[in-house]
């Protein structure tokens, strides 16, 4: 009889716990069902403000440009020569000139030469003369002598009369012209046979040659 009535307690306590559990459940969900949603907290509405009339902005001022001073036009370059062509022909080069002799007193020979066209050729003229202070000779034959190229030439000088005891003078001994081929080089030799005293010095000849 004692089990019994144990096992009758034990049920009874078990069926209190749960109806205990059961109401506790109950109240937790309604609980959560009838919670009060908070409002949206209303945001309040900025209060308009007056926007700023524009201002017009002065424009500025055109400023004038300086004008450029008036600038004076370079003067034109003087135009330059175009040089002269070289002649083809070596003869051309030079066509006239003066070589002497050198004989360390006051006689010499002084030759003046010149180149001609001649057609396909040229000629060449010298010219010699005799520089000297005073000075007398008589008549010569055949006294100054032209060498070009190997061919020889003679002029007769005199009579000299020059009266210059201050000054040297130039006069004319004699001349010869040569033919003389386009392109070529040649010597000329001009030898005067004095054959006599100058400065109390006996000259026999005097010789220019270039």
């Amino acid at each position: 009889m004692k089990k019994s009535h144990i096992f009758m307690l034990l049920i009874t306590c078990l069926i209190l716990a749960g109806a205990i559990a059961l109401i506790f459940f109950a109240e937790g969900s309604s609980g959560k069902k009838n919670q009060p949603v908070p409002a949206a907290a209303a945001s309040p509405t900025p209060m308009p403000t007056a926007t700023p009339e524009p201002t017009a902005t002065p424009s500025p001022e055109p400023t004038q440009e300086p004008s450029p001073e008036p600038t004076s036009e370079p003067a034109a370059a003087p135009a330059t020569p175009e040089p002269a062509a070289e002649p083809t022909e070596s003869p051309l080069r030079e066509t006239s000139g003066i070589f002497r002799s050198d004989t360390g007193k006051k006689l010499n020979l002084v030759i003046k030469w010149s180149i001609i066209p001649d057609g396909d050729s040229y000629r060449l003229r010298l010219e010699a003369c005799a520089e000297s202070y005073s000075l007398i000779t008589y008549k010569r034959v055949d006294d100054v002598e032209f060498t070009v190229g190997g061919t020889v030439k003679y002029d007769s000088s005199g009579p000299l009369n020059v009266d210059s005891p201050h000054e040297l003078v130039e006069n004319e001994l004699g001349s010869a012209v040569f033919q003389v081929e386009s392109g070529s080089a040649v010597t000329a030799k001009v030898t005067w046979y004095f054959m006599g005293e100058y400065g109390n010095a006996k000259i026999d000849s005097i010789i220019a040659e270039q």
